[in-house]
């Protein structure tokens, strides 16, 4: 097979794209929609696919095919499903398999097996002749003397279209040494100044080779690098922006603390019978009952009571927390998971060492989750402008 051949076209898998999801195929026959596969795993997908054009060409490395397009599937599966529960390694990897087998026979068989046979040479009719059969000998004083003429003629016309084909020669070489030059620059952005005349490519494609050889490790050096540096600006944006969310939800549990304080003092100032909590909590009947939030601080506190008087009752109601605040003060009952040597990301199922390796849901199940995970749930969801919540339990992200 000729290196022509793209893999992530044929294959129609890109995990260097920014959506890529699982290649596995539901029960319903369509293509899996589960996009929480690690980064690792994305990276050393692409690296095989790079590598599967030359393992197609060699004969002596086709055994080596078939392992990688396991290990290929493999990384391309979600962890939840595909990868074990359903397993779908070996049919994704046989029909792989299948399709780069059929593209090359059908390559194959449109290479022509023998070369062109060489056309036979024109016979040119002689002027002053009617037919192109040769003309017989003729041993008389006048066609010997007639016979130098013919030679000259003869010689001064091969001249002529040896000096015609020189001409097309030389500006079929032209043509060949503008192509090549034009395709070079369409590559990899090199100008080379066109040659003319009857000088020789080799020179031309081999530096022209070499420096596209030479832009194309520069170019990869500095994708990498450019990857790298974004992967750690990303980081800490999400850290800037998480600080202040922080600050922004500090600032509005204040402000609600202070509302409730004023409320309560104009209340006090405005009405002359106006008593305290403390001392008018025995005008509550005993039965009233108080519905806390629970540990995943989405519900509001409301307080229901049988009985009383409409001053107790918007007492009551000044004296209900705010939701913010009663965010904040239900995250204090949730504890984080334990980290054990089984515990690991509920979202690309990788294994969890330390505590400062991952985040947790403060707002609801306390589960773990790896940093990397976290950072890609928190950007796209900002990205479509949605609440940040949970992976897990779509509670919302207390951050």
């Amino acid at each position: 097979m000729n290196t022509t051949w793209d893999p992530r076209a044929v294959l129609d898998i890109n995990p260097e794209s920014g959506g890529f999801t699982c290649v596995g195929i539901t029960q319903q026959g369509r293509r899996c929609k589960n996009s929480f596969i690690s980064r690792a795993s994305l990276e050393e997908a692409g690296n095989i696919l790079d590598e599967l054009p030359a393992i197609a060409r060699s004969r002596r490395r086709s055994a080596e095919l078939p392992p990688r397009l396991s290990r290929l599937a493999y990384l391309t599966l979600c962890p939840r499903w595909h990868r074990d529960r359903i397993p779908q390694v070996i049919p994704v990897a046989e029909r792989w398999l299948a399709t780069i087998q059929h593209l090359s026979l059908s390559r194959s068989s449109r290479i022509p097996l023998t070369p062109p046979a060489t056309p036979p040479p024109t016979i040119r009719p002689v002027f002053g002749h009617s037919t192109t059969h040769p003309v017989p000998r003729i041993t008389s004083a006048r066609t010997e003397r007639a016979r130098p003429s013919y030679s000259t003629t003869s010689s001064s016309r091969s001249s002529s279209s040896n000096n015609q084909t020189r001409a097309h020669t030389s500006r079929s070489r032209r043509d060949v040494n503008i192509n090549v030059n034009i395709a070079v620059d369409s590559n990899s952005n090199i100008r080379e100044p066109t040659t003319h005349g009857n000088a020789s490519l080799s020179p031309t494609i081999s530096t022209a080779t070499s420096r596209s050889g030479s832009s194309r490790s520069s170019q990869a050096s500095s994708s990498s690098s450019t990857s790298s540096s974004s992967n750690s600006r990303s980081r800490r944006d999400i850290a800037a922006i998480l600080a202040d969310l922080q600050r922004q939800l500090n600032a509005l549990t204040e402000a609600a603390q202070v509302e409730a304080e004023i409320s309560e003092v104009e209340a006090s100032d405005s009405d002359p019978d106006y008593i305290d909590s403390d001392s008018d909590s025995d005008s509550v009947r005993s039965d009233s009952h108080i519905n806390t939030p629970s540990s995943s601080g989405r519900s509001s506190p409301v307080i229901v009571l049988s009985s009383g008087s409409s001053r107790s009752v918007s007492q009551a109601r000044s004296a209900a927390p705010s939701p913010s605040s009663a965010r904040s003060t239900a995250s204090v009952h949730v504890r984080r998971r334990p980290i054990t040597a089984d515990t690991t990301c509920y979202a690309c199922y990788e294994p969890i060492t330390r505590a400062t390796d991952a985040a947790w849901c403060r707002g609801s199940c306390g589960q773990n989750i790896c940093l990397t995970c976290h950072i890609d749930w928190v950007t796209s969801q900002r990205q479509a402008r949605r609440t940040i919540t949970c992976g897990l339990c779509r509670a919302p992200w207390v951050f």
